[in-house]
């Protein structure tokens, strides 16, 4: 069931720029930025909160959120990944929609992604560049598109701002976060209208989308081994030797080659273990690759030797044995900056796999970690397809 001709309801307009806190500190310490300079991202949580929730919620309460939960950037804005979890604060269901920025893009088909989220019931958080919305970088709210984009923007009410031409916006935006306003819109009734269809017409543009950049042909650098090894793997497809003899092969896999360079200079030639080819899960591709190259990253720098990728119904597994003396604790190996034995760590800020369980949780899915016989084993639970 589609209902793509009744617009969304147009949500609740808060301004940063409100004179109850415009001049009020939207701050971490060494800058003295305010809500009125600094607090769009906030702002356009505010009112998606309020809208959803009828609790109220102003920017002056989101701002505060964000600075306490360590998402405001040093003289700067707000980080991207402040959205998901401020929202989800609430119960509500938000994530970012790409990796990549489609800024000067306007025939990206993110931007086709995004208008059809509105159409089914979907609000969008937008992050604007240089141009008409903003000279450096501004969030507003989407809430419909038709002949004009319909916008809250939360710095201003001009027309040519809140009723936005097709293609300067198509132009502008850079990033898109997703926020699920399905029951807000189209009433209980209509709650579970992305099927299974739908989801995989999103998730094969997607894929595909992802999969083009990975299509480059450069690698003629490679040696035989590791040529022979992504064939065997299926991670490019190709003839072999083009006329000219260069090299003619087209990356095809989500593991890119940079992870399987790695993999060849480390010595490390993974066992992959899957209860079936055609495996699907719920996940942004690009957020997805993220996860995998962080997680053979960490394998590569603590591992014993070895790596095993293991998959079944909506999980995923990485495995590989520790090396003598190492010990992690399972219950902090996902804290930022955690190290179990700083001494032994071959670079790396403890970053990797808190990004690996930030990119999980937007995606609605979850990572965890246990030690089992001395091997380490980081699981990747998806949202149900």
């Amino acid at each position: 069931m589609e209902r793509r001709g009744t617009m969304n309801k147009r949500p609740v307009l808060y301004m940063q720029t409100d004179p109850r806190w415009k001049n009020k500190p939207y701050q971490v310490k060494g800058e003295t930025a305010t809500i009125g300079g600094s607090g769009c991202g906030p702002a356009c949580a505010a009112m998606v909160i309020e809208t959803l929730t009828g609790q109220t919620c102003t920017p002056e309460d989101t701002c505060k959120w964000s600075v306490d939960h360590g998402y405001k950037a040093l003289n700067q804005g707000t980080y991207y990944s402040y959205f998901a979890p401020q929202l989800a604060a609430f119960g509500i269901t938000c994530w970012q929609l790409s990796w990549t920025s489609g800024y000067h893009s306007p025939k990206a088909k993110v931007h086709d992604q995004a208008l059809e989220y509105l159409k089914q019931g979907y609000y969008l958080i937008a992050l604007m560049k240089a141009g008409n919305w903003t000279s450096g970088g501004h969030f507003v709210l989407v809430w419909w598109a038709d002949d004009k984009i319909r916008i809250n923007d939360p710095a201003s009410t001009k027309d040519r701002r809140v009723n936005g031409d097709v293609n300067t916006f198509r132009n502008e935006c850079a990033y898109y976060w997703v926020v699920d306003a399905r029951a807000h819109n189209r009433g209980a009734e209509q709650e579970d209208e992305m099927d299974q269809e739908k989801f995989n017409r999103m998730f094969e543009a997607a894929m595909g989308q992802y999969r083009e950049k990975l299509r480059d042909n450069d690698c003629g650098k490679w040696s035989q081994e590791a040529r022979r090894f992504a064939v065997e793997h299926g991670i490019f497809s190709g003839s072999g030797t083009a006329p000219d003899g260069q090299p003619n092969f087209m990356w095809e896999d989500l593991l890119t080659r940079e992870q399987c360079a790695q993999l060849e200079a480390a010595g490390v030639e993974p066992e992959l273990r899957f209860d079936r080819e055609d495996m699907t899960v719920w996940a942004s591709p690009e957020a997805l690759g993220r996860v995998y190259r962080n997680l053979i990253a960490n394998a590569l720098r603590h591992s014993g030797g070895g790596l095993t990728i293991s998959g079944r119904a909506g999980a995923i597994c990485f495995s590989n044995p520790l090396p003598p003396g190492s010990r992690p604790d399972p219950e902090h190996l996902f804290d930022r900056f955690y190290q179990s034995n700083p001494a032994r760590a071959k670079g790396g800020a403890g970053l990797g796999l808190s990004i690996v369980r930030e990119l999980m949780e937007r995606m609605g899915g979850q990572a965890s970690a246990r030690i089992t016989d001395d091997t380490l084993e980081i699981s990747l639970s998806f949202r149900s397809v």
